[in-house]
């Protein structure tokens, strides 16, 4: 029999490190694999929910095209109505100045409107009723209108002084005030 004594030491067999670094990068790819494929797929949730919006809103702009009141059409009828506009204007101030003018001593306008159609609405006070009826013989007597009406006269005695207001609607001769304003060299 024969019987073997060795007396070296045998190296105890230690894992390879070489096997544990493989293990652990092909771990760490993985998961960065699998992370990165996720924040894909959140990327790829969030581009289609931002092309929904998109042609939502390229829907929207076409019906809003398609509905826009502005079409040629209109721009053309607007672009008409500009051109007669400026062909039917008068001059306000000749006209301010002419009513002011007609007014008695103590007459005095409290409201001015011309709303574009030769009508002409006027609010004015007066000290006593026969100012209101001698401004509105003046109105009938001037050239610059080819009808003059008072409506409606209140008369205000609550106030510290007794005062009448007079509400007037005058229909402008556009022909005679334009060629007074010409006449003049008013500017509006």
């Amino acid at each position: 029999m024969m019987i073997e004594i060795n007396l070296i030491q045998q190296k105890k067999k230690e894992p390879p490190i070489a096997l544990f670094t493989v293990i652990i990068l092909t771990i760490i790819t993985v998961c960065s694999s699998i992370f990165l494929w996720l924040l894909m797929q959140n990327d790829i949730a969030r581009i289609d929910s931002l092309e929904k919006r998109i042609e939502q809103t390229r829907e929207l702009i076409a019906s809003n095209k398609a509905n826009q009141p502005f079409s040629s059409s209109s721009l053309e009828s607007l672009h008409n109505a500009i051109d007669w506009t400026e062909q039917e204007r008068i001059a306000i101030v000749p006209l301010l100045h002419h009513l002011s003018s007609l007014l008695p001593e103590k007459g005095f306008f409290q409201s001015f409107s011309y709303n574009g159609d030769n009508k002409v609405e006027l609010n004015v006070q007066f000290t006593s009723s026969n100012e209101a009826a001698y401004y509105l013989h003046e109105l009938i007597s001037s050239q610059w209108f080819t009808d003059a009406k008072l409506i409606s006269m209140i008369k205000n005695d609550n106030q510290p002084t007794l005062y009448y207001t007079a509400y007037y609607v005058l229909t402008i001769n556009k022909e005679h005030v334009k060629a007074d304003s010409e006449n003049e060299g008013g500017s509006e």
